[in-house]
């Protein structure tokens, strides 16, 4: 089922997801509401699961791990793992870990 959002909803969206890290005061000033009204919809967004997050793009090289790997077990607990997603199968979860 589709989710019921105004303009004002698809707005907000349009702008967090051209600048996820953009201010509560800038959000609002670019969809012409005040910033009290940009918080209470972005929350909404939030609490009806619109929007589920933001994702943080680092660069692994940068900071000395450029070296990347995908590993498939039956359980993976790693500390060096940059991400994780259940899997079917033989094994139940696919990790993504970075070294140097």
């Amino acid at each position: 089922m589709w989710a019921v959002m105004d303009e004002l909803d698809k707005a907000i969206l349009r702008e967090l997801q051209s600048d996820a890290r953009k201010t509560n005061r800038d959000l609002a000033a670019a969809v012409g509401v005040s910033p009290t009204t940009a918080l209470d919809r972005t929350r909404a967004l939030r609490q009806r699961d619109i929007i589920r997050g933001a994702i943080l793009d680092v660069d692994l090289a940068a900071i000395g791990r450029p070296v990347q790997a995908s590993s498939r077990s039956a359980y993976a607990r790693r500390r060096d793992a940059t991400s994780r997603a259940s899997a079917t199968g033989s094994a139940s979860c696919l990790t993504r870990s970075a070294s140097t």
